[in-house]
């Protein structure tokens, strides 16, 4: 196990920037998405796409995503709208259903590769891919969520005044107050010299539409049945933003493996383990 892992750290090492293009996507309303491409050696087993969670930026997931290359995956990091490099007012959307958009809009581009495609998403991105697919929006090979965001550690308070200034003042930012992410002393840092800001606050009609994806999403949990492809689900044994009694229902669900990462607190890909998180998906949807 040891000197596998180590393997996979020198081919990570030595893939070269020149294999991380960028490769912009424009959205069908017109706003561009701001993604990176990691190439593996030689051909791809298929397409990884990995998504963020709320407030952060695909600077973070660079590690994670060589380490996906380096396993055969071409893999796709992006910014959700309105978050890191992406266009689209900060912390901000009009309605969930476009973040649901933007994912399927970008999963048929990569479908028309003729590969599979696996989606991968943390926390909210996680959310964002769980109804996509729920919805029928779009049907990836594989879906991967991390830490889904189908309920959170939110204040009260944030989701009683949430639908009202939702109509009244959609664009009044209020912070997050999602705080730490990973074990203390474990959080990786950002391989982007120039990484954007990390958003600690976001608009009302953002909270406000992602309580309304939650309940949803929670609707579709009880309503049981086999979701539409294999699905993985994966959460830290440790997490207090999403904590394991919330997402533990997902594994009622037919179609679905529910895997606790031990060690782990929210954050499986910006911490120092990574690794192992990207070893445990890899395990699961194949590597060279």
């Amino acid at each position: 196990m040891g000197a596998a892992r180590l393997s996979c750290k020198c081919r990570i090492a030595r893939m070269s920037m020149e294999q991380e293009g960028l490769a912009p996507f424009t959205a069908s309303d017109g706003v561009t998405l701001f993604r990176r491409v990691y190439e593996p050696a030689g051909e791809p087993l298929g397409e990884l796409l990995l998504g963020h969670g709320i407030g952060e930026n695909s600077s973070r997931y660079i590690q994670a995503a060589r380490a996906f290359a380096a396993a055969g995956w071409r893999t796709t990091t992006w910014d959700l709208r309105g978050h890191g490099r992406s266009e689209g007012p900060r912390g901000y959307v009009k309605e969930f259903r476009r973040f649901h958009l933007d994912l399927a809009e970008q999963v048929s581009e990569l479908q028309r590769s003729g590969r599979r495609v696996v989606v991968v998403s943390h926390s909210l991105g996680g959310l964002i891919a769980f109804g996509a697919v729920a919805a029928g929006l779009t049907k990836p090979d594989y879906l991967v969520i991390s830490a889904p965001a189908l309920e959170a550690r939110i204040a009260t308070w944030k989701r009683i005044v949430a639908p009202i200034l939702s109509r009244i003042l959609p664009m009044l930012r209020i912070p997050t107050g999602v705080g730490a992410d990973t074990s203390p002393g474990q959080r990786l840092q950002s391989l982007d010299p120039t990484a954007p800001d990390y958003l600690y606050a976001v608009t009302t009609r953002l909270g406000d539409e992602g309580f309304r994806a939650q309940r949803a999403a929670r609707a579709v949990v009880a309503a049981g049945g086999n979701f539409p492809v294999p699905m993985l689900v994966t959460q830290g044994e440790g997490d207090t933003l999403v904590r394991p009694e919330w997402t533990k229902p997902l594994a009622q669900l037919g179609n679905v493996e529910y895997l606790t990462l031990k060690g782990f607190s929210h954050h499986p890909f910006a911490t120092l383990a990574y690794q192992v998180a990207v070893d445990e998906i890899t395990q699961r949807i194949g590597r060279r």
